[in-house]
Protein backbone atom coordinates (compact mmCIF):
# COMPACT_ATOMS: atom_id res chain seq x y z
CA UNK A 1 0.00 0.00 0.00
CA UNK A 2 1.19 3.51 -0.90
CA UNK A 3 0.14 6.91 1.59
CA UNK A 4 1.13 5.34 4.55
CA UNK A 5 3.28 5.69 7.75
CA UNK A 6 6.54 3.71 7.97
CA UNK A 7 6.18 2.88 11.23
CA UNK A 8 9.38 1.57 13.67
CA UNK A 9 10.45 -2.22 12.35
CA UNK A 10 9.04 -4.68 15.19
CA UNK A 11 12.36 -4.58 17.03
CA UNK A 12 12.32 -1.29 17.47
CA UNK A 13 8.87 -1.66 19.06
CA UNK A 14 10.21 -4.47 21.38
CA UNK A 15 13.20 -2.41 22.91
CA UNK A 16 10.57 0.40 24.23
CA UNK A 17 9.32 -2.70 26.90
CA UNK A 18 6.24 -0.34 27.13
CA UNK A 19 2.57 -2.33 26.31
CA UNK A 20 1.03 0.94 25.68
CA UNK A 21 3.27 2.37 23.20
CA UNK A 22 2.67 -1.30 21.14
CA UNK A 23 -1.34 -0.62 21.35
CA UNK A 24 -0.69 3.11 19.99
CA UNK A 25 1.02 1.02 17.31
CA UNK A 26 -0.99 -1.25 16.84
CA UNK A 27 -3.88 1.80 16.52
CA UNK A 28 -2.32 3.08 13.99
CA UNK A 29 -1.76 0.50 11.53
CA UNK A 30 -5.26 -0.51 11.99
CA UNK A 31 -6.68 3.01 11.45
CA UNK A 32 -4.55 3.32 8.37
CA UNK A 33 -5.34 -0.22 6.94
CA UNK A 34 -8.90 0.35 7.64
CA UNK A 35 -8.99 3.55 5.82
CA UNK A 36 -7.16 2.02 2.67
CA UNK A 37 -9.82 -0.78 2.60
CA UNK A 38 -8.12 -3.72 3.87
CA UNK A 39 -9.84 -6.04 6.36
CA UNK A 40 -6.48 -7.72 7.86
CA UNK A 41 -3.22 -7.56 9.18
CA UNK A 42 -0.86 -9.92 8.84
CA UNK A 43 0.91 -9.71 11.53
CA UNK A 44 2.34 -9.26 14.54
CA UNK A 45 5.26 -11.31 13.49
CA UNK A 46 5.84 -13.16 17.01
CA UNK A 47 8.32 -15.90 16.69
CA UNK A 48 11.33 -16.15 18.73
CA UNK A 49 14.07 -13.86 17.05
CA UNK A 50 16.86 -16.10 17.26
CA UNK A 51 18.94 -15.49 13.99
CA UNK A 52 19.64 -12.15 12.88
CA UNK A 53 20.25 -13.59 9.28
CA UNK A 54 16.64 -14.65 9.44
CA UNK A 55 14.23 -12.52 6.85
CA UNK A 56 11.69 -11.67 9.14
CA UNK A 57 13.80 -11.10 11.90
CA UNK A 58 13.43 -6.92 11.76
CA UNK A 59 9.35 -7.37 11.94
CA UNK A 60 9.82 -9.91 15.13
CA UNK A 61 9.55 -8.89 18.18
CA UNK A 62 12.29 -10.24 20.70
CA UNK A 63 13.90 -13.29 21.64
CA UNK A 64 12.36 -13.47 24.52
CA UNK A 65 8.71 -14.91 24.99
CA UNK A 66 7.21 -12.82 27.72
CA UNK A 67 8.10 -9.51 26.56
CA UNK A 68 6.68 -10.48 22.87
CA UNK A 69 3.82 -11.81 25.12
CA UNK A 70 3.63 -9.07 26.70
CA UNK A 71 3.50 -6.39 23.83
CA UNK A 72 1.80 -8.54 21.35
CA UNK A 73 -1.53 -8.53 23.02
CA UNK A 74 -2.26 -4.86 23.49
CA UNK A 75 -0.53 -4.34 19.67
CA UNK A 76 -3.20 -6.93 18.88
CA UNK A 77 -5.94 -5.20 20.83
CA UNK A 78 -4.81 -2.00 19.21
CA UNK A 79 -5.28 -3.03 15.56
CA UNK A 80 -8.57 -4.91 16.02
CA UNK A 81 -10.27 -1.88 18.01
CA UNK A 82 -9.94 -0.24 14.46
CA UNK A 83 -12.61 -3.13 12.86
CA UNK A 84 -9.53 -4.54 11.20
CA UNK A 85 -8.45 -8.45 12.12
CA UNK A 86 -5.35 -9.07 13.74
CA UNK A 87 -3.34 -12.34 11.88
CA UNK A 88 -0.33 -13.77 14.19
CA UNK A 89 2.39 -15.41 12.94
CA UNK A 90 3.88 -17.76 11.87
CA UNK A 91 3.20 -20.62 13.89
CA UNK A 92 5.21 -22.34 14.85
CA UNK A 93 9.32 -22.47 15.59
CA UNK A 94 10.15 -19.95 12.10
CA UNK A 95 13.07 -18.70 12.82
CA UNK A 96 15.87 -19.10 10.32
CA UNK A 97 15.98 -19.25 6.76
CA UNK A 98 17.78 -22.21 5.45
CA UNK A 99 15.84 -24.33 3.10
CA UNK A 100 13.06 -22.20 3.40
CA UNK A 101 9.52 -23.77 2.85
CA UNK A 102 11.46 -27.31 2.26
CA UNK A 103 11.47 -30.69 4.00
CA UNK A 104 15.03 -29.87 4.65
CA UNK A 105 14.35 -26.85 7.00
CA UNK A 106 13.12 -29.32 9.83
CA UNK A 107 13.34 -27.76 13.49
CA UNK A 108 14.26 -31.00 16.09
CA UNK A 109 12.69 -29.46 19.02
CA UNK A 110 10.40 -31.17 22.47
CA UNK A 111 7.27 -30.06 23.74
CA UNK A 112 8.36 -28.81 26.50
CA UNK A 113 10.52 -26.25 24.76
CA UNK A 114 7.79 -25.72 22.27
CA UNK A 115 5.56 -24.91 24.80
CA UNK A 116 7.91 -22.63 27.17
CA UNK A 117 9.97 -21.17 24.23
CA UNK A 118 8.34 -21.10 20.90
CA UNK A 119 4.34 -21.02 21.82
CA UNK A 120 3.85 -18.62 24.99
CA UNK A 121 3.66 -15.43 22.61
CA UNK A 122 1.39 -17.59 20.12
CA UNK A 123 -0.45 -18.40 23.56
CA UNK A 124 -0.64 -14.98 24.68
CA UNK A 125 -2.22 -13.57 21.17
CA UNK A 126 -4.84 -16.19 21.05
CA UNK A 127 -5.89 -16.81 24.61
CA UNK A 128 -5.67 -12.74 25.89
CA UNK A 129 -5.67 -11.02 22.64
CA UNK A 130 -8.30 -12.62 20.82
CA UNK A 131 -6.46 -12.34 17.58
CA UNK A 132 -8.99 -13.19 14.91
CA UNK A 133 -6.58 -15.45 12.72
CA UNK A 134 -3.56 -17.13 12.86
CA UNK A 135 -0.49 -17.83 10.14
CA UNK A 136 0.92 -21.04 10.11
CA UNK A 137 4.97 -21.39 8.88
CA UNK A 138 7.14 -22.50 6.34
CA UNK A 139 8.93 -24.82 9.03
CA UNK A 140 8.26 -28.38 9.17
CA UNK A 141 8.62 -29.24 13.10
CA UNK A 142 10.38 -32.59 13.97
CA UNK A 143 9.35 -33.37 10.14
CA UNK A 144 5.82 -32.21 10.25
CA UNK A 145 5.02 -29.68 7.97
CA UNK A 146 3.50 -26.75 10.16
CA UNK A 147 0.83 -25.83 7.95
CA UNK A 148 -0.35 -29.84 8.40
CA UNK A 149 0.56 -30.67 11.54
CA UNK A 150 -2.28 -31.89 13.45
CA UNK A 151 -0.51 -31.53 16.58
CA UNK A 152 -0.35 -27.97 15.95
CA UNK A 153 -3.47 -26.75 14.54
CA UNK A 154 -5.91 -29.34 16.40
CA UNK A 155 -4.18 -30.56 20.01
CA UNK A 156 -2.50 -27.39 20.67
CA UNK A 157 -4.87 -24.55 18.76
CA UNK A 158 -8.01 -25.86 18.60
CA UNK A 159 -8.26 -28.37 22.07
CA UNK A 160 -5.84 -26.41 24.16
CA UNK A 161 -6.30 -23.02 23.44
CA UNK A 162 -9.89 -23.25 22.21
CA UNK A 163 -8.87 -20.56 19.05
CA UNK A 164 -12.14 -19.76 17.52
CA UNK A 165 -10.62 -17.98 14.19
CA UNK A 166 -8.88 -19.20 11.20
CA UNK A 167 -5.66 -20.30 10.27
CA UNK A 168 -4.49 -19.04 6.79
CA UNK A 169 -0.86 -20.63 5.63
CA UNK A 170 2.04 -18.48 4.50
CA UNK A 171 2.35 -18.02 0.80
CA UNK A 172 2.92 -21.44 -0.79
CA UNK A 173 3.28 -23.29 3.00
CA UNK A 174 0.51 -25.62 2.19
CA UNK A 175 1.79 -28.82 1.50
CA UNK A 176 -1.46 -30.84 1.30
CA UNK A 177 -4.40 -31.22 -0.93
CA UNK A 178 -6.81 -31.57 1.64
CA UNK A 179 -7.37 -29.15 4.59
CA UNK A 180 -9.99 -28.72 6.61
CA UNK A 181 -10.91 -25.69 8.13
CA UNK A 182 -12.90 -24.13 11.09
CA UNK A 183 -14.22 -20.18 11.25
CA UNK A 184 -16.48 -19.29 13.28
CA UNK A 185 -19.39 -16.64 12.32
CA UNK A 186 -18.12 -12.80 12.67
CA UNK A 187 -20.81 -12.29 15.37
CA UNK A 188 -18.90 -15.07 17.63
CA UNK A 189 -15.40 -13.62 17.02
CA UNK A 190 -16.37 -9.80 17.66
CA UNK A 191 -18.44 -10.99 20.95
CA UNK A 192 -15.08 -12.09 21.85
CA UNK A 193 -13.43 -9.07 21.26
CA UNK A 194 -16.19 -7.14 22.69
CA UNK A 195 -15.91 -8.73 25.96
CA UNK A 196 -11.71 -8.40 26.23
CA UNK A 197 -12.18 -4.62 25.67
CA UNK A 198 -14.74 -5.05 28.47
CA UNK A 199 -12.14 -6.63 30.66
CA UNK A 200 -9.41 -4.20 29.43
CA UNK A 201 -11.79 -0.85 30.65
CA UNK A 202 -12.87 -2.59 33.63
CA UNK A 203 -9.83 -3.15 34.62
CA UNK A 204 -7.42 -0.12 33.39
CA UNK A 205 -10.43 2.49 33.79
CA UNK A 206 -9.91 3.52 30.05
CA UNK A 207 -12.75 4.09 27.93
CA UNK A 208 -12.63 1.99 25.12
CA UNK A 209 -15.16 1.64 21.47
CA UNK A 210 -16.50 -1.44 21.07
CA UNK A 211 -17.05 -2.13 17.04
Amino acid sequence: MTGVTQLPAGVALAATWDPSLAEQYGQVIGAEENGKGASANLGPTVNIDRDPRWGRSFEALSEDPFLNSALDVPEIDGVQSQDVESQVKHFDAYNQETYRNTPADNVIVSDRALHEIYMPSFDAAVTQGDAASVMCAYSYINGSASCNSSYLLTNVLNQLWDFQGFVMSDYGALHARRARSRAPTRSSRSTRITERRWKLTSRTGRSRSAR
